[in-house]
């Protein structure tokens, strides 16, 4: 079906919200203010919009092709979903709807199924459209044809919206469904995760400004879009309907290019992605989470190198603290603490004490034990998260110094 659809894609372009032409027939103006198509099947006669980009366009941060490059570990660990990492990303849907209502009563009607896709270098966005009620059951149809074709279905806050909306309409259709079985990763709880602690919200328009730095032209408040439909049913008038054709395709841009961010911070949130001290303490909680506690504490000592109010900063040492004494001595811990020490500047003396134990006790190395309890003395009215007292690691230093000498003599 994607190959199929991709035989009638118009020329590569940039979408718009401006309307150009007129016609005198409601579905002569589809095709001329859409730049779509009529698609037909066993299940009748459904239109279809469409805009095509060349996958090396940036729509935020990265090239859209950047998705293709992502580890899906990343991804279903970010998600807390195993079934993810299963998925193979070039086959992934990305799927955003407009409906008529919130609720799923036989009266809400879901007139635009906006899906996304990667096909022979480029990036489709397809927008079944609802453009009188015979056209239900073909739209629905038209849609599970490529949820066949697709091992990942990607959604902002579809598990709770899109999907079961969707699924009212082919139960009230009486149709199969199939989306509640695939791989689903739904980008709102990743979304929370990264930067529920820093934004007062975490919708998606919201973090396509602040998180990927995007502002809109020509968009509709979402609350708007249900009575415009109304009325383009009431009316028959198409142009006053474009900027939810709009809004709806900038959504799924949207979502891909904020699922490609979010995963990358959580490969890397030191390659530059992460500047908030908050933003580090969100990402060593996913980090936690997950089970990578050393990825944590690294997270964790980033973000009290940052300014913290003083609420985060006593929540970060009791992770740490937690997370420290969770650490049985190894030579992988070792070598994980040697790291932490030698990182510019790194704020906590945890390690800097276990070293300095390690080296006392196990290496009987006194000289890099002395230097380590002396950097720790320095370090220790800087570090908010400090477990012992300069009183306790004077005491370290003069024993180390002792059997020092003794091994001296």
């Amino acid at each position: 079906m994607r190959t199929q659809l991709a035989s009638v894609a118009p020329a590569v372009r940039v979408a718009s919200p401006t309307a150009h032409g007129g016609a005198p027939s409601r579905e002569d103006e589809l095709v001329s203010l859409l730049d779509g198509f009529w698609v037909e099947n066993q299940e009748g006669r459904c239109f279809v919009a469409r805009q095509v980009y060349d996958a090396t366009y940036v729509h935020g941060h990265d090239p859209l092709q950047s998705f293709l490059g992502i580890e899906v570990g990343n991804l279903s660990e970010l998600c807390r979903d195993p079934a993810v990492a299963r998925a193979d990303l070039a086959s992934s849907l990305f799927l955003d709807t407009e409906t008529t209502g919130l609720d799923r009563t036989s009266g809400t009607l879901v007139f635009i199924v906006g899906v996304g896709y990667f096909q022979l270098g480029q990036f489709h966005i397809l927008q079944f459209f609802l453009h009188d009620s015979s056209s239900e059951r073909a739209m629905l149809h038209l849609l599970c044809e490529l949820l066949r074709e697709s091992t990942l279905l990607l959604t902002f806050n579809g598990k709770s919206f899109d999907v079961p909306m969707l699924d009212s309409r082919y139960a009230r259709c009486r149709m199969d469904s199939d989306l509640a079985a695939m791989p689903h990763a739904d980008m709102l709880h990743p979304a929370r995760r990264l930067w529920k602690h820093r934004l007062q919200s975490v919708r998606l328009t919201a973090l396509e400004r602040h998180i990927l730095g995007l502002r809109r032209t020509g968009d509709v408040p979402g609350y708007l879009i249900p009575q415009m439909y109304l009325r383009y049913q009431d009316s028959g008038g198409l142009r006053s309907l474009l900027p939810v054709f709009y809004h709806n395709a900038q959504d799924v841009l949207t979502l891909l290019a904020l699922t490609t961010h979010a995963a990358s911070v959580f490969a890397d949130p030191w390659g530059g992605r992460v500047e908030s001290g908050i933003d580090f303490l969100s990402v060593g909680k996913a980090y936690e989470a997950s089970g990578r506690e050393r990825l944590a504490i690294r997270a964790y000592d980033s973000a009290l190198s940052r300014p913290l109010p003083p609420a985060v900063r006593t929540e970060l040492c009791g992770r740490l603290t937690s997370l420290y004494k969770r650490q049985t001595p190894s030579a992988g811990h070792i070598q994980f603490w040697e790291e932490m020490v030698a990182r510019p500047g790194t704020q906590g003396i945890h390690a800097f004490e276990e070293l300095a134990k390690h080296y006392e006790h196990e290496e009987q190395r006194y000289d890099r034990a002395e230097e380590l309890v002396r950097t720790a003395l320095r370090m220790l009215p800087h570090d908010p998260c400090a477990r012992t007292s300069q009183r306790d690691l004077e005491k370290r230093l003069r024993r180390i110094q002792q059997k020092r000498a003794s091994v001296s003599s």
